[in-house]
C-alpha cells in the first residue's frame, strides 16, 4: 500500500439563497454566459446552468463559477486561497 498525506483543508462557505442567484450572477457578469449556456466549470469544464451551480470563487482577481462537485468546490477552494496571498 502506498502512503498518502493528508493535508487539513479549512473552507469557508457563505450561502446564497436560491431567489437571489440570478441577481447577484447579475452583478457580478456571470448570468450573461449562463442565459446563453455557455457558462462552465471553471475546475472541470462541466456546463452549469443555474441549478448545478455549487459556487461562486473569486480566482486570480475574477469570479468564476463552480459546479456542485465537491471535489471542484474543494479545489476552487485552494485555488481562491492561493490567489488571496
Amino acid at each position: 500500500m502506498g502512503k498518502y498525506k493528508l493535508e487539513r483543508v479549512e473552507v469557508e462557505i457563505s450561502a446564497i439563497r436560491e431567489d437571489a442567484l440570478p441577481r447577484i450572477l447579475v452583478r457580478l457578469k456571470l448570468y450573461g454566459d449562463l442565459e446563453k449556456g455557455n457558462a462552465k466549470c471553471y475546475i472541470c469544464d462541466k456546463k452549469l446552468t443555474l441549478g448545478t451551480i455549487g459556487a461562486i470563487a473569486k480566482i486570480n482577481g475574477k469570479y468564476v463559477l463552480i459546479c456542485s462537485n465537491l471535489s471542484c468546490i474543494v479545489e476552487a477552494n485552494i485555488l481562491a486561497n492561493r490567489s488571496r496571498t
